[in-house]
């Protein structure tokens, strides 16, 4: 990328940057050639930054780091530097990935020149000798594990001006993404024997799987019951509404002139009562019997049973509501059901 269009690109991303090159000047020059300013930057070839880390889940924090890192001088070449597995096991503690897999993610970074393996906790001279390096990048708060008596990893290269600060993306780490699966680890490891995963493979007891699968069970009958509840409240509101009305009309039209039907045939508009059925009484029972047939045949199919056998049970139902029905004494615990 052009210098210009880099250093365009930094400005209005907010990360750090160093000074224009047009106003530095050469303050001493290396054996190798190499000119450098008063700050002891290069001048003549890209600055080699040096950013460390454990980098285990990787996420936009890491990303963005090793972003501020690459730009923060107009020419930067990047080495990104991760420990291994038994030193950050021994300093910090478990990981994740695998320090191979942690290589593995910082070499397809696209801010990352070079990914140095086995890096040490603490960078002295020796190193920064080796591989080159003229700044190391980190942010700016003091890095007290393993820093012993120092109280910052960082205290040695502060002090000898080697190194710059970036600014931490805050709401996001590794602990804070390992603290999330924790907290819905039931739901995870659910999610896992639903994709096949064997209980053996997450360390998972007998008696938990079974716990697990159980109250997966609950969940999914108790949504399949609120939506046919939904379903049935739904079904009762409108013919509650229209069977009011015409229960309003027939009343109306038993005792008064102006409402009675026009012919002893005519049937109450929108009501169930049949042509000529008689009393508002036998009106109510038809009206309740037909909600509760709508109700009880939406129970049974909420907890499995099949069109046929539904038919079959409410075939049964209905002629013994029939039958009560035709009783003299006209109502009976059948009627209402």
């Amino acid at each position: 990328m052009p210098g210009s269009a880099h250093k365009r690109d930094r400005e209005a991303s907010g990360h750090p940057i160093e000074d224009a090159e047009s106003d530095r000047k050469v303050a001493r020059v290396d054996d190798d050639g190499t000119e450098y300013d008063s700050d002891g930057v290069p001048m003549n070839r890209p600055v080699r930054v040096y950013a460390d880390g454990i980098f285990d889940v990787t996420h936009f924090g890491h990303f963005r780091m090793l972003e501020q890192a690459k730009k923060i001088f107009p020419n930067t070449y990047l080495l990104a530097g991760c420990c291994s597995d038994e030193l950050t096991h021994k300093m910090k503690g478990s990981t994740v990935f695998k320090d191979y897999e942690r290589y593995e993610s910082l070499r397809h970074c696209r801010w990352v020149d070079e990914v140095v393996q086995d890096a040490p906790w603490v960078v002295d001279d020796a190193f920064l000798a080796k591989h080159r390096i003229d700044f190391v990048v980190h942010d700016e708060a003091p890095y007290t594990t393993g820093a012993g008596g120092t109280g910052d990893v960082y205290a040695h290269l502060k002090k000898i001006g080697k190194f710059r600060a970036t600014q931490r993306t805050e709401g996001i780490s590794t602990s804070d993404i390992i603290n999330r699966i924790l907290k819905n680890y039931d739901d995870y490891v659910m999610r896992n024997l639903q994709r096949g995963f064997k209980r053996k493979e997450m360390h998972v007891g007998f008696f938990k799987e079974k716990e697990l699968r159980l109250q997966s069970k609950i969940k999914d009958v108790r949504s399949q019951v609120m939506r046919s509840i939904g379903l049935v409240r739904k079904e009762m509101g409108e013919g509650v509404e229209k069977s009011l009305e015409a229960l309003k009309d027939s009343i109306e039209g038993m005792i008064g002139e102006d409402h009675a039907p026009q012919s002893p045939n005519e049937s109450v508009e929108g009501s169930p009562i049949a042509k000529g059925s008689g009393s508002t009484r036998t009106f109510v029972q038809k009206l309740v019997r037909s909600r509760s047939r709508r109700l009880r045949r939406n129970f049974l199919r909420v907890f499995g049973v099949d069109n046929d056998e539904v038919e079959e049970i409410d075939g049964v139902q209905s002629e013994d509501a029939c039958s009560d029905a035709e009783s003299p004494l006209g109502t009976g615990h059948n009627s209402l059901e």
